[in-house]
Formats: C-alpha cells, structure tokens, sequence
C-alpha cells in the first residue's frame, strides 16, 4: 500500500487474504462523522522518504505482509500503544460504530465481506453503547413512559 492507492483524498487497497476491497477516506476535506480525522497522518507521510509503499524497509524495499505487521506492533510498543495493526483495524471499527457508521459503512472502509463480520468487529462498541444508553431512547421522557405501564 502507498501513494499509487490514493486518488483525489481516497485510499483504495484490495486485502490479499480476502480478495474484497476497502475505500478510505484518508485525506478529504470533510471526512464522514463516523471516521476519524488526523491532521498528523499527511505531515508524517510528506516527511518521509518517498517509496513505492508507506511501510518500506530502511532501504526503500517493500516489507511482507508480516514484516509490516511486526514492524507495526514494534512500533506501537515503542509509542506506548498496545495494540496490532489487526487491534487497531478493531479499535477503528469500535470508533466507527460509536459515531454512528452503519454495518455497510464500516464494511466498506474495513473491507469486511459480510455484516455478521462487521457486526463482530463492533460488539464492544454496541456493549458499551447499550450500557452507556446512546444505543437506545433512554431520555427522560422515555423512562417515564415506561415505569408508568
């Protein structure tokens, strides 16, 4: 994945292991609501050297598909952060369905092939949604509504 997948803003990358492609709103204007914006992510990019990809090795060769994901969880854990790439594409899901992007949306962006997977991806965000009560009508007027049945 580098320069050559992003047009007008948008990143488009076919996922190897399932062949389904994702659509990212990576440098647009006014990204959706559900996604979240990070002004850093094109100063990083524009201050690295330029490659064929965005995760080359130190001399400019691509990295495999597990080279790029033990690169990325070294490089998290340098930063603090634990989490994989695959727990971050989990976390982005979570976010996602917490600002409100539909099964379809994050589908779309995550390159899920079906809603149960979407759905899978994100449950904890559901859980705490249900639990927080933003998954449901719980003002007032609808928690006096039912204590009087």
């Amino acid at each position: 994945m580098g320069p050559k997948n992003v047009k007008k803003g948008w990143l488009a990358c076919k996922h190897a292991k399932t062949g389904t492609t994702s659509i990212v709103p990576l440098f647009i204007d006014n990204p959706p609501h559900y996604y979240p914006s990070n002004t850093y992510l094109q100063a990083c990019i524009d201050a690295s050297p330029r490659h064929l990809t965005y995760l080359s090795t130190a001399q400019g060769g691509s990295r495999s598909p597990k080279a790029a994901g033990q690169w990325f969880a070294q490089a998290a854990r340098t930063a603090g952060i634990q989490k994989t790439a695959h727990g971050v594409r989990k976390l982005l899901a979570s976010y996602m369905a917490e600002h409100g992007a539909t099964d379809g949306q994050r589908m779309a962006i995550l390159g899920h092939d079906t809603t149960s997977q979407a759905q899978d991806y994100a449950k904890s965000a559901d859980a705490r949604m249900i639990i927080s009560g933003t998954k449901f009508d719980n003002s007032p007027q609808q928690v006096v509504k039912l204590v009087r049945k």
